[in-house]
C-alpha cells in the first residue's frame, strides 16, 4: 500500500473516530496538508456548518501521518 492509499484510510479513520461527533455536524469544505519535516505530514481540514455555511471558523487538526516513500 503507498503513502496515498495509506493517508485516505488514515484520514477515513479519524473523521470517523477522532473527530467523529463533530463529523456528524459539520461537513469538510477544504482539506489540506503540511509538510511536518522528517518524513511526517499533517492534515487539517476546515468545517463547515450545513445550516450556517457563513460560519466556518472550526478547524481540525490531525494527528502527524508518517510519509515512508
Amino acid at each position: 500500500m503507498d503513502d496515498e492509499e495509506r493517508s485516505v484510510l488514515f484520514l477515513e479513520e479519524h473523521i470517523g473516530t477522532t473527530f467523529g461527533v463533530i463529523c456528524e455536524e459539520y461537513a469538510i469544505r477544504d482539506l489540506k496538508w503540511m509538510e511536518q519535516g522528517d518524513g511526517y505530514a499533517r492534515a487539517y481540514a476546515t468545517m463547515i456548518d450545513a445550516e450556517d455555511p457563513t460560519g466556518d471558523n472550526l478547524i481540525l487538526l490531525f494527528p502527524l501521518f508518517e510519509i515512508t516513500t
